[in-house]
Formats: C-alpha cells, sequence, structure tokens
C-alpha cells in the first residue's frame, strides 16, 4: 500500500489562497469512533468518516479503506477562502506518518494541524509537540510489536524509543 500510495491533493496553481493539511485518525483496533477523523469529517463535508471493521484474529488490517483524503476550499471567518487538504489516516504509526508527509510535500501547505487522541480520553486540546515511542503493544493485526521490527535495525534499544525533539518552550 506505502509503495503504491499516490498523494491526492495538490496546489491550485493560479492560486495564492492559503494552503493547510489537517489529518485526524480512523479506527483503532476495535474502537471505532475516533473524534480526530470525526471532527475533520464536520470540518469537511464531502469526506466520509471510514466505517471499517477490525479483521479477524491474525489477519492483515488492510489500511485503504481506512485511508480518505480530500482537498477542499473552505471560507474562514476573518481569512477569507482557504484550500484544506484533509486526511483521515490509518491507525498505524508507521504508515500514518508516511501518508501524512507525501500529501504534505505534495501540497506544499503553509501549515499542518494534526490530530490524535490518547486512550479512552477524548477531550480536544492543542499540544506544542509530540513523542513517538515505539511501543511494545502489537500491531493492528495483533501480530507484531515494535520489538520485531525496530525503527532503525541495528540501534541499541534506547534509541528505538527517542523521542520527536520538538520545541517545547514559548
Amino acid at each position: 500500500f506505502a509503495k503504491d500510495y499516490k498523494p491526492s491533493c495538490k496546489p491550485s496553481p493560479d492560486s495564492d489562497r492559503p494552503r493547510v493539511v489537517v489529518t485526524g485518525f480512523g479506527r483503532f483496533r476495535n474502537i471505532t469512533d475516533n473524534a480526530t477523523g470525526r471532527a475533520l469529517s464536520a470540518l469537511l463535508p464531502g469526506l466520509d468518516y471510514p466505517e471499517t471493521s477490525p479483521p479477524a484474529k491474525g489477519k492483515v488490517d488492510e489500511p485503504a479503506p481506512q485511508t480518505r483524503v480530500l482537498q477542499k476550499t473552505i471560507a474562514i471567518d476573518g481569512i477569507g477562502d482557504v484550500d484544506v487538504c484533509g486526511v483521515i489516516l490509518p491507525v498505524f504509526w508507521d504508515l500514518a506518518s508516511y501518508i501524512a508527509l507525501r500529501e504534505i510535500d505534495a501540497f506544499d501547505p503553509q501549515f499542518v494541524l494534526m490530530n490524535g487522541v490518547a486512550t479512552s480520553r477524548q477531550p480536544l486540546w492543542i499540544e506544542l509537540g509530540s513523542v513517538n515511542r515505539a511501543s511494545g503493544i502489537g500491531d493492528g493485526a495483533g501480530s507484531q510489536t515494535a520489538a520485531d521490527a525496530p525503527l532503525i535495525p541495528g540501534l541499541p534499544a534506547a534509541d528505538n524509543a527517542r523521542g520527536l525533539l520538538l520545541s517545547w518552550d514559548e
């Protein structure tokens, strides 16, 4: 899926409208209703939330049915028309970032807003950064853990869990 993925969003060559990429997520294992994907669907009518079910135990959780992308121009009070690339990502920690980066590279936005939730806590708040730790939980199919597929093979285990070093200052 990743090798064949082609970005859908493209900047309009004759437009000087601001461009924004907004991401959300779909189902995560048995959690079928993800607030971030639902919020993005509400922001961009026509970007349908992917209604998918988890696969049978041991079967591959296919990412294509869980991925949605829509480019649309919307009016924002005080700003005017804005071109938005909305991306509902499959919850696969390596594939989601790949799809997001492909869309960002193709669309060349001035702003990117990425959304996520923390397990059962789903109030929305803005964070200034994130940390991606390859944890020992299983993949979407429950058959492989991060320990089975380190981020960078050959590094000491501690380096596989190094966080994103983003600024947390004012």
